[in-house]
């Protein structure tokens, strides 16, 4: 958890501390009734241990809490609803795992929300023996009670999001009002006709009406979580065809991916849309699938006849996928990510705001991973090198808007300890030789080391490297070399990655089935010199 969450977990304690300081010794605790206590109690861990809600769980934001915690607020005396739902705030302790400052979080939320129930339904003077001429007047004071139960929760829950670095204030508060009131409400009804059941002689009945809530959640978020996983499933079978097709997309999708939606986090996209971004970022090279592996494999040139086939694979993305019902918005993603603002992009020339949002986000991201990437022919780029190549094509090629969010959460993302590594296990902005030094792994060090080779140290190799035209990247051994940036065996003899190879590709430790001869074999191609990735921006270019 980051530092600025902790800060405000402890806020949040200590509101509840001072909250319970204030109320708790006033409660009226001799008109208590026991068995409601502790049954109100046992449901609301029962309901926090058995969560299975992603965004919920293990929050006091969980949508069939306030089932139980209206009924506490009517049921119980003031103060004493809020210790009884602490108390079940405790069970969270059963869940396997779970960090002590997310307990204390969830307890103090726990308590918390019943405190703004409880005070809202007295100050509204709401009944607390619901006899049946009792009811219309009561039914007002519930239904604000309610709406506090909702409201709490959901800031709690918006500010955690927005102090643990997800994504901004508004967007965040935004979502969790989003999600967590509409719920909430619903569920108020269960709780409203417990307390009635309840204070007519039906405790059993109106244990299981808040008991139902939960198991209905449960039942649907199962449902919801097998197709999930049968939609993720599809979508790993596609990109796993597109990797063997194509070596050097290995990992690039879920990089795009995983870029993508931190663009979409820090300009406040709604989670039901991250979701399909994500799907279109991993599927957007897909079309490829419809790319005769020859030219995604070959050697020289390409001539133009070639170049279109190539130009079409967004074309063929959405023939792809165009019968995969739940992609939806995903096509228009696939088929228009490399369109330019300019209107100089393919297939169809679309410029500015006609280009759809997610295509404009996802040719950011892409072409941001391409350039931190190692490629056959280049090096990974660092971070800010891209990040200045990304900004000098804003307006041309990318919009600007996407291009800043960009900026924005990936040094967020730093200043968390969360930087982008790019394509290999070390920061992509270790890569430049003045950096590496500091960065370096020491376990990769010690893998030199073992292998034999000597001069190796943190301040880079020095034996044979440190001579003029030496690769950097590499340091001789007794049978061959060694990548210092891997620590693994070059398999190039005196080849290395300034002369052309990818260290960090795996296909030139394993040759690879579908071409005619070892990737290890290759050499930087013509065509490899002379065109640009199909991913990098092309400022200046016609």
């Amino acid at each position: 958890m980051p530092r600025t969450a902790r800060v405000y977990v402890a806020g949040v304690a200590s509101a509840a501390v001072l909250a319970a300081a204030v109320i708790l010794p006033g409660a009226r605790w001799g008109r208590v009734d026991l068995v409601l206590f502790f049954v109100l109690a046992a449901l609301q861990g029962v309901i926090l241990v058995t969560s299975t809600f992603p965004k919920f769980a293990e929050s006091p934001g969980v949508p069939a809490s306030v089932a139980v915690q209206l009924a506490a607020v009517v049921l119980l005396p003031q103060g004493v609803a809020s210790a009884s739902m602490a108390v079940g705030g405790l069970c969270i302790a059963l869940r396997p795992g779970t960090p002590i400052d997310r307990m204390v979080f969830v307890v103090s939320g726990v308590f918390l929300t019943p405190v703004a129930g409880e005070v809202v339904y007295g100050a509204l003077h709401g009944s607390r023996t619901l006899m049946r001429p009792e009811m219309p007047a009561a039914l007002m004071p519930m239904v604000f009670a309610a709406l506090a139960l909702t409201a709490v929760p959901a800031l709690l829950v918006g500010t955690m999001t927005v102090v643990g670095g997800r994504v901004r204030a508004k967007a965040a508060l935004r979502e969790a009002m989003r999600r967590i009131m509409p719920r909430n409400v619903a569920y108020s009804f269960a709780g409203l006709l417990a307390a009635v059941l309840w204070r007519h002689q039906a405790p059993v009945l109106a244990t299981l009406v808040m008991i139902g809530p939960l198991l209905v959640t449960r039942w649907a978020y199962e449902q919801y979580a097998e197709q999930r996983a049968a939609h993720d499933a599809t979508v790993r079978a596609l990109v796993q065809a597109v990797e063997i097709k194509d070596l050097y997309t290995r990992g690039h999708s879920e990089r795009v991916a995983k870029g993508s939606e931190m663009i979409a986090r820090w300009l406040g996209m709604e989670e039901e849309r991250i979701s399909i971004l994500r799907y279109a970022a991993i599927l957007h090279d897909v079309g490829k699938l419809g790319v005769p592996t020859r030219l995604l494999q070959k050697d020289g040139k390409f001539d133009e006849a070639e170049l279109e086939t190539i130009r079409v694979h967004p074309v063929r993305g959405v023939d792809v996928v165009r019968d995969i019902a739940f992609l939806n918005e995903a096509y228009t993603a696939i088929l228009h990510h490399h369109e330019r603002m300019d209107g100089r992009g393919y297939p169809t020339g679309l410029a500015g705001e006609r280009i759809p949002r997610f295509a404009r986000i996802i040719a950011v991201a892409d072409a941001f991973d391409s350039m931190t990437s190692t490629r056959s022919y280049r090096p990974a780029r660092s971070v800010p090198d891209a990040l200045a190549e990304l900004r000098g094509c804003a307006g041309s090629q990318f919009d600007p808007v996407i291009v800043e969010a960009m900026h924005q959460a990936l040094a967020h993302a730093e200043r968390e300890g969360k930087p982008w590594l790019g394509d290999g296990t070390l920061p992509v902005f270790a890569r430049s030789a003045p950096r590496r030094a500091a960065l370096a792994d020491a376990g990769a060090l010690e893998a030199v080391r073992a292998a034999g080779v000597s001069g190796v140290s943190a301040g880079g190799p020095t034996d044979g490297a440190a001579s003029s035209g030496a690769c950097p990247l590499r340091v001789r051994a007794r049978s061959g070399a060694v990548c210092a940036d891997t620590a693994l065996p070059c398999p190039h003899g005196d080849k290395c990655a300034a002369d052309g190879f990818d260290h960090d590709d795996p296909a030139f430790m394993v040759p690879s089935p579908l071409s005619e001869r070892s990737l290890s074999e290759r050499s930087l191609s013509e065509r490899e010199r002379q065109e640009p990735p199909p991913h990098a921006p092309l400022r200046g270019r016609r």
